[in-house]
């Protein structure tokens, strides 16, 4: 008779594991996350625009919108005037702003003149290539 009870509070057990184990299955624990990588800084605007579109969409299941800025366009962000208006527009819409490092080096750009809200990446396709791979969609302008 002990064995089996134990039997059975062994099957109730393993029954009770089982269905924790699907509904945490059913679970989404990922994000939804972008990247652009441009060279204008026109396309700045469009991309605050579609990071706030799709923050709508997605609801809660947002997570981080990225913009690498590379080529030659770097040289124009230290200009703080220019970037200003560019910059709070991305930030409202909580995108993250980065410089890639390879075209500051390229045109001469100092890290630390960059305007403020502008963080660095060593290279920006290769932190494209590294984005892709933690599932982030993508696309080039």
């Amino acid at each position: 008779m002990k064995r089996i009870v134990t039997f059975l509070g062994l099957i109730i057990m393993l029954a009770f594991v089982g269905n924790v184990a699907n509904a945490q299955e059913g679970q989404k624990d990922d994000f939804n996350n972008y990247f652009v990588l441009t060279r204008k800084l026109e396309q700045l605007k469009p991309i605050a625009l579609a990071a706030k579109e799709l923050k709508i969409e997605d609801g809660n299941d947002y997570g981080e919108f990225h913009v690498v800025i590379c080529g030659k366009v770097v040289e124009q962000l230290i200009d703080k005037e220019l970037m200003k208006s560019y910059l709070d527009l991305l930030s409202e819409n909580g995108v993250h702003v980065f410089a890639c490092g390879f075209s500051l080096k390229k045109f001469n750009v100092k890290e630390r003149k960059l305007v403020k809200g502008i963080d660095v990446v060593e290279n920006g396709i290769l932190y494209a290539f590294q984005v892709q791979k933690k599932g982030f969609l993508n696309v080039s302008l």
